[in-house]
């Protein structure tokens, strides 16, 4: 018995891809470097009190997990987006990086405006003793001058009751003089409030902006930088692959071999077809033998023979 000739496959399978899957590979190791450069920065922020001996706590776990699902959500969230059978975890992965990117960007920048507040009253604190120390040294002297003045006046005709107790109180005030002065030179120098000093630099440039709006909105820009710079770099550095999956070769119709008998049945069709011509039948073959035979069903049936 003759068996029915096998038809010739195209191998030339290159051409002919549809994407099923993605993978991931690097595309960019200085992006990959610069993004693991900001990643750093945005953990040592939120570390920080680690690293100076504060034990490990349940808001630390969850901040380390906010920044990794940030990461890895926005850079796996469009590949599953632009693929129908994902989109809805595609779209659960866009709405997992923003709110891990909103929650670290939250957290990072409360600690950034502790920081900064802490800062701010230190520096606020030593201008307000330098200033107390001025005025009173300022009152201080003037005392001293008004009482030098009445030390001339009682003492000119003779070192008398009064002149003696003009002269003591003018080594009282001249005392007190000498201490301000040795305060004054152990406090550190003046502080500059930084944030003070840029609102007027921008006020000079015709930007209304207060020093309390730059400290309130600062301490979270510095984060966003950091967290967008990290997130943007790594998905610069990381690329996605479509991995191809081969098609079914053309073939022509007068390469089909006769089947062997009809076929009222829709799987047994298939597997009388492929028995036949060495593979399994298209679609569009199945629908001319079954016109009322569903796309889905008829490729579900090819797949089973």
């Amino acid at each position: 018995m003759l068996e029915a000739p096998q038809p010739a496959l195209d191998l030339n399978l290159d051409q002919k891809v549809k994407t099923m899957a993605h993978s991931t590979f690097i595309r960019s190791w200085p992006a990959i470097g610069l993004g693991v450069f900001f990643g750093g920065v945005t953990g040592f922020v939120l570390f920080e009190d680690v690293l100076h001996g504060a034990s490990i706590n349940t808001g630390h776990v969850q901040t380390a997990a906010a920044l990794v699902g940030a990461i890895a959500a926005g850079h796996m969230a469009w590949p599953a987006i632009r693929t129908r059978e994902t989109i809805i975890q595609g779209l659960m992965l866009a709405v997992l990086s923003v709110g891990a990117l909103a929650y670290v960007c939250v957290t990072s920048g409360a600690r950034n405006a502790e920081t900064a507040g802490n800062k701010l009253l230190t520096i606020t604190a030593s201008n307000d003793v330098r200033s107390r120390e001025i005025a009173q040294l300022a009152k201080a002297e003037g005392m001293l001058a008004e009482a030098q003045r009445l030390m001339a006046t009682e003492c000119a005709s003779g070192r008398g009751t009064r002149c003696r107790g003009v002269m003591a109180t003018v080594d009282v005030y001249a005392a007190a003089i000498r201490g301000h002065n040795a305060t004054l030179a152990s406090l550190p120098a003046p502080k500059v409030n930084g944030y003070a000093h840029a609102a007027k630099v921008l006020a000079s440039w015709g930007v209304a902006v207060t020093d309390e709006w730059l400290t309130l909105n600062m301490p979270f820009l510095v984060v966003l930088i950091s967290e967008l710079g990290c997130i943007a770099f790594l998905h610069l550095g990381l690329g996605h692959r479509a991995k191809p999956k081969p098609v079914e070769p053309e073939f022509n119709d007068s390469d089909l071999a006769p089947l062997p008998e009809e076929r009222d049945n829709v799987l047994e069709f298939c597997k009388a077809f492929k028995a036949a011509n060495g593979r399994k039948p298209r679609i569009k073959e199945v629908q001319s033998k079954f016109p009322d035979c569903p796309h889905t069903t008829a490729w579900r049936r090819a797949q089973a023979a």
